[in-house]
């Protein structure tokens, strides 16, 4: 990670050593922040662009009962 971070950056990869440990502890986000960067992003787009967010929590769901993993409603 810290070689594609140097790459990327220009940086030396020495210097970025532990940088998701850096952003994780320094970068928090809201909803609603999270909301406006899609929108301000989507706000540069052609108007017939289309966005598709995919959320996968079935392993939330399901837990430890792997019963349920097989279950076909």
């Amino acid at each position: 990670m810290a070689r594609a971070y140097g790459e990327v950056t220009g940086e030396d990869a020495a210097h970025a050593k532990g940088i998701l440990d850096k952003y994780r502890a320094q970068y928090s986000v809201s909803i609603e922040d999270f909301g406006n960067q899609v929108k301000a992003w989507l706000d540069q787009k052609p108007a017939n662009f289309r966005l598709n967010f995919f959320v996968d929590e079935v392993g939330q769901y399901i837990a430890e009962n792997t019963k349920l993993m097989t279950c076909w409603w």
